[in-house]
């Protein structure tokens, strides 16, 4: 979700303010005083002590009834401002040490930067430093959290952390004619024993599939995000490969869902006629979805530019 400065601007006129996605103007990095810094933490573990989400610091947003909505740039022009500074803020003042999060800075004409925070649902409440207070998102605004709310985001760290991942191997590229292998990666980041999972992959259709589905891989039926159809697979705790005889990950244990360990390989073939025709327009990404016991579902994407390289 908003990986380049086109996916930014897409969200003009459109996009507004949600418990998920915050706007900021750049002028709020204009003066990095001890002030700006607590605001940021606060804005930050709000985020966190809730469900996760968004903050694009650069952006206007212009009041259309109760709804605040994306509007135009508005850049952070300081330029003393760096993503090790941020990091350092957010890490030195949490308590405790706050880590969940990612910074990707996009340029706007003429000299400014777009900060683009994406913030994870931490696995307890995280405290702000600067007031000893702790922040939820509720609604649009950050909101200081009474007793009780504490103590249930604090019992979040009871719940299962796993993380999944897709990465693409490159195994032919002819002119016309490109072949990846898809990788789904699973980790425990927690200290419980994940003992029952599904994943779920989903490709676009456009793309030539050659899966060798079986006991422990099914094919769904076919899914659409936005306007283009996805083909379903389902991987599953519950469908053991021959090899395996456990499909539970304990903490920092990672597995990757290939044929080394008894998972069929799943590959892509993308032809040139299919990528003219939809994929180089629409760009679609790869998704996923994982659902763990006693834990909220993720979602994920690998971005077009990261797996089809045409």
């Amino acid at each position: 979700m908003y990986d380049s400065i086109e996916q930014i601007r897409a969200l003009f006129g459109v996009a507004e303010e949600s418990v998920s996605l915050e706007f900021k103007s750049g002028r709020a990095f204009d003066e990095m005083n001890d002030r700006v810094r607590g605001t940021f933490v606060k804005e930050v573990t709000a985020f966190a002590n809730a469900g996760g989400g968004t903050i694009i610091y650069g952006i206007s947003e212009q009041r259309q009834g109760a709804r605040n909505v994306a509007e135009d740039f508005e850049p952070v022009t300081n330029p003393d401002v760096t993503k090790d500074q941020l990091t350092v803020i957010l890490t030195s003042n949490t308590d405790p040490v706050f880590s969940g999060f990612q910074i990707d800075i996009f340029p706007v004409e003429p000299r400014g930067r777009v900060f683009v925070i994406h913030v994870e649902q931490g696995d307890t409440a995280y405290q702000s430093r600067h007031d000893k207070r702790y922040y939820q998102r509720i609604g649009t605004t950050s909101e200081a959290m009474y007793d009780f709310s504490i103590r249930d985001v604090m019992n979040r760290r009871k719940a299962p952390r796993l993380f999944a991942n897709l990465s693409i191997r490159n195994l032919q590229r002819e002119a016309k004619q490109h072949r990846y292998r898809l990788i789904p990666t699973l980790k425990n980041e927690g200290v419980f024993t994940v003992h029952h999972w599904c994943l779920l992959v989903d490709i676009p259709t456009p793309t030539h599939l050659d899966p060798e589905t079986g006991q422990s891989v099914l094919q769904r039926g076919p899914v659409r995000h936005e306007n283009l159809q996805y083909t379903r697979f389902e991987y599953s705790s519950e469908r053991l490969p021959p090899a395996l005889n456990s499909l539970r990950l304990l903490p920092d244990q990672k597995l990757e869902l290939t044929a080394q360990n008894g998972f069929p390989d799943l590959d892509l073939f993308v032809d040139l006629a299919a990528f003219v025709r939809s994929l180089e327009t629409l760009e679609p990404p790869l998704r996923w979805t994982l659902f763990v016991d006693d834990a909220a579902r993720k979602e994920g994407q690998t971005p077009f530019e990261q797996w089809c390289t045409f």
